[in-house]
């Protein structure tokens, strides 16, 4: 039986966002960890040969971050790992961690020495993640010459053959893996549909005095009947608010007289009753 293994790797949007915000808006370099999960989902085939395969397919899903600040809060300058600091930082985050992430500010998009040291530091401390599950991103920033574009590069890696070597990650909120584009939505409100309509409209008209003037006139008329839509909804509620009113004040009305009569009943019962007994 033959068995193959395949490694994907996901990440949400939010949490690269927030990963990339957070490195940015640091005041130097710092380092943290990627927090998620593994699934994984083996499936067995059998061919018309009677030959069985085996293939397990594994996701790493990274979906939130535990950044430490500055570098050697827990490892020395050579990225030899102090197992007791180590443990005292993550706490009960420690089995959910499944890579680390390292940023630097204006300096080359490479792994150095030392980040390839603390990787399999961190590895054999943490063996709950065997090495082609373990992920390290590098992000770095860099600057134009005016301070006009500031950019960040951010790629992940994954110990293959004692070696880094960088992997894909899949963006959860994007589309399928095979079309890396955002979903579309099918739930269009109406008011927007309008609003297409009218921007259409407007798109034939050179100029612009007359197509500010087309569109705030069809802008207008939308209003109106959104208006004029909530000023019924506002009737129905007043009447609905009204009636419910009414009947409640109908029964408690009732509800007075009928202990009224019951009351008069009684005394008149009991006045009868005194009327007979002085009669005997």
């Amino acid at each position: 039986m033959t068995v193959k293994t395949d490694v994907n790797f996901r990440i949400t949007g939010p949490c690269l966002s927030l990963l990339l915000r957070d490195c940015e808006c640091s005041l130097s370099d710092q380092m943290g960890f990627l927090i998620g999960e593994k699934s994984s989902v083996t499936t067995q085939t059998i061919s018309d040969a009677e030959m069985e395969e085996e293939k397990i397919e594994t996701t790493i899903s990274i979906n939130g971050t535990f950044p430490v600040g500055l570098p050697f809060v827990f490892c020395s300058s050579l990225g030899r790992v102090d197992e007791t600091t180590l443990k005292e930082v993550l706490g009960s985050v420690e089995k959910e961690v499944v890579g680390w992430y390292s940023f630097r500010r204006n300096c080359n998009h490479s792994i150095s020495l030392r980040e390839t040291i603390l990787h399999r530091e961190l590895r054999r401390v943490l063996s709950h993640s065997s090495a082609q599950f373990f992920v390290f991103c590098i992000i770095t920033t860099s600057a134009t010459d005016r301070n006009a574009t500031h950019s960040l590069k951010f790629t992940f890696f994954s110990q293959n053959h004692r070696r880094l070597q960088p992997v894909s990650v899949v963006e959860t909120n994007l589309g399928e893996p095979e079309d890396n584009v955002y979903r579309k939505s099918s739930a269009v409100d109406d008011s927007f549909k309008c609003l297409q309509q009218v921007f259409q409209s407007v798109n034939g008209v050179n100029n612009s005095k007359m197509a500010m003037s087309v569109l705030h006139t069809e802008m207008n008329k939308h209003l109106d009947t959104l208006q004029s839509s909530v000023s019924k909804l506002q009737h129905q509620v007043h009447s609905h608010f009204q009636r419910s009113s009414s009947s409640s004040y109908s029964c408690a009305v009732v509800d007075r007289k009928t202990r009224g009569d019951e009351g008069m009943a009684s005394t008149s019962r009991k006045i009868t009753a005194a009327e007979l007994s002085q009669e005997y």
